[in-house]
């Protein structure tokens, strides 16, 4: 069986581990030129971590990544209002919980495709074709008598010309304006806005190090070493939040959120893109000003960012499809449910249809090297329909609840914010953990 995955970021490289372990023949085309640097934070929850420990990559992303012990909600002030026990439930559900940087994910995810000896991006007379081919733009998507086919712009075909790749099964993890979930859709729409940006960024703070400069405090390094201790926060006032986790034991990543409407004004604002640096000194200086009042480490990562590197980030998702997929074309990761960050669940449930595809192709794989050819199109078929029962009406869920977080933490009115911080301060801690823990358990490796 020969799977062509389109988009080769996290569920699609996931994805090609999966089926690669399970003798499926996997190509990725990857839009960009080449893999870098790029990026911001995410959360990886048991239900992502469970699986990447079954790939075989948990220990390479643990290695860049930093233990999340607890997570709090607050106020700008540093009250309380909600807290989840990361740490206990990673022990309950037998896997971490993991605050890294999304490109140490990606990077793990390509040493352990070069270790499973399918990543060669050599060109020479005897080299392999390369299961990972980069500067390949899909420009269209159609269906074939043997499964179906996509056309890319790039790669080998030159400038101005295209090429066609066919396959068993076209998979579409080409991201939040995908071209194959269009295909699948049958129509072109553009995500839907919440109308809530982010400015993300990393800051270089090391274990345990001073805070120098002028915006040092004692206060700071008290709050800074709560971030050495594994607690990740979420901070919310009237419209405005920010969040701050350690990734690394280098790295501390933030992001500071607020209604697009109230942004600073800036040349050229990028959407999920780095800003140039000029910009992000510019958004830096009015978000510090905005900020100031906020409880540490607040001021102090804001004071310590950089506009080289700043990334502005407007929050879409996307309606449910009714399906995944049209004939042998199906969709993985944002193509098929892109949501709001809020849940801490966007990549990792890209990684939880990763595993439930590479299970369900992968079973079908092996039943026709047992069996022949005689039922190939009903088993192909069979392991599709598996595999968007198994995700589609999940996933979905998660989605809705994400989209309601975000708008929960981005409210405005003066009144509004104070019943939702006391309706969010009354709810037991326990039932909030109990809540999250039925989610989770109900993905990854179930």
């Amino acid at each position: 069986m020969r799977v062509l995955v389109i988009g080769g970021g996290i569920g699609g490289l996931a994805a090609t581990l999966a089926l690669r372990a399970r003798g499926v023949g996997v190509v990725v085309a990857e839009r960009a030129r080449e893999y870098r640097a790029c990026g911001a934070a995410l959360t990886l929850w048991p239900n992502a971590t469970a699986v990447l420990r079954e790939l075989g990559v948990l220990e390479r992303v643990e290695r860049a990544a930093w233990p999340v012990e607890r997570s709090d909600v607050r106020t700008r002030s540093g009250r309380v209002l909600s807290r989840v026990r990361g740490g206990r439930i990673g022990r309950r559900m037998g896997a971490p919980v993991l605050a890294v940087h999304r490109w140490a994910l990606q990077s793990a995810l390509l040493e352990a495709l070069k270790q499973q000896g399918g990543s060669e991006t050599e060109r020479g007379a005897h080299a392999p074709a390369p299961v990972v081919r980069t500067g390949m733009r899909c420009v269209g998507v159609r269906l074939t008598a043997r499964g179906a086919e996509a056309e890319f712009a790039g790669g080998d075909a030159g400038a101005g010309a295209t090429e066609k790749i066919g396959a068993d099964v076209v998979v579409g993890a080409d991201g939040l304006r995908s071209v194959v979930r269009a295909f699948v859709a049958g129509r072109e729409e553009e995500p839907r806005s919440t109308g809530c940006v982010l400015y993300r960024g990393v800051v270089s703070v090391p274990l345990g190090g001073p805070v120098g400069g002028p915006v040092g405090s004692m206060s700071a390094g008290e709050a800074l070493k709560e971030l050495d201790a594994g607690v990740a926060f979420e901070a919310w006032h009237r419209g405005r939040r920010f969040a701050a986790a350690r990734i690394s034991a280098h790295e501390v990543a933030f992001f500071a959120g607020l209604r697009v409407g109230d942004e600073p004004l800036l040349e050229s604002p990028a959407r999920g893109a780095e800003l140039s640096t000029e910009d992000g000194e510019r958004a830096l200086a009015w978000l510090r000003t905005e900020f100031a009042g906020w409880r540490e480490p607040t001021p102090t990562l804001l004071g310590l960012a950089r506009g080289e590197g700043l990334m502005r980030t407007e929050l879409f998702d996307r309606p449910a499809l009714p399906s995944w997929r049209l004939g042998r074309v199906v969709l993985l990761g944002d193509a098929a449910h892109a949501m709001t960050p809020d849940l801490g669940q966007g990549a990792c449930c890209a990684i939880e249809d990763a595993w439930a595809l590479g299970a369900t192709l992968g079973g079908a794989c092996g039943a026709l090297r047992s069996g022949g050819c005689r039922a190939r199109s009903r088993l192909i078929d069979g392991a599709l329909d598996d595999y968007e029962g198994a995700r589609r009406a999940r996933v979905a869920r998660i989605a809705r609840a994400s989209r309601a977080a975000t708008a929960l933490s981005s409210w405005r009115s003066p009144v509004a914010c104070a019943a939702r911080d006391a309706l969010v301060g009354a709810t037991p801690g326990v039932l909030v953990e109990r809540r999250l823990l039925t989610m989770l358990r109900a993905g990854g490796l179930g």
